[in-house]
């Protein structure tokens, strides 16, 4: 197969899953920023580096698998990286502080992962952007407020909303305690 420069809507897992080498060097390129900008806010560069090869090696040995799952690529390599970062900091206590912690990981689960994908849809423009920034590209509520040139706190009521709407599509309960004040953060 051949892929052309900036031919973002192919999917590429089915094709990595067949052993297309060029497809492997297309995924790097197109979700390398992604993974490295999620893992390089939360862990030192060292376990960025580390944690960014085992999330590339677990999308391609299961490949075949995830290349079958009707959710949208960038939400599986996303729910990838969000639960070996999390089982990272977990394992470390000085990585997992909250000020190291995207606000990405208040979505706990893949399948929360998904609903916030499916529920961007409906949200507004702005709101939507938001939530996207902070979840699939792991941006903290700062970070996006500066991008965006909006209020902190108005980012902040932009991603309690956004995750609230995508919870209760799939019939979760509002974050509470420690998640909140994650995404609060």
């Amino acid at each position: 197969m051949v892929l052309r420069a900036g031919d973002d809507t192919l999917a590429l897992l089915p094709l990595v899953a067949a052993g297309d080498s060029q497809a492997v060097h297309a995924f790097v390129d197109r979700y390398g920023p992604l993974i490295w900008g999620v893992l390089g806010r939360s862990l030192t560069q060292s376990r960025a580096h580390v944690v960014s090869r085992e999330v590339f090696q677990h999308l391609f040995r299961e490949a075949s698998v995830l290349a079958r799952d009707p959710v949208p690529e960038v939400v599986i390599v996303a729910s990838v990286v969000h639960r070996l970062l999390a089982k990272e900091t977990d394992r470390d206590p000085v990585e997992s502080s909250a000020a190291n912690r995207p606000v990405a990981l208040c979505v706990k689960s893949v399948p929360e992962l998904v609903a916030v994908s499916r529920s961007l849809i409906s949200l507004p423009h702005e709101q939507k952007r938001a939530v996207e920034l902070c979840v699939l590209q792991g941006m903290s509520a700062n970070e996006v407020a500066k991008k965006m040139e909006l209020n902190l706190n108005t980012v902040r009521r932009y991603l309690r909303r956004g995750l609230q709407k995508a919870r209760s599509s799939f019939g979760a309960r509002p974050a509470s305690g420690r998640a909140a004040e994650e995404a609060n953060q």
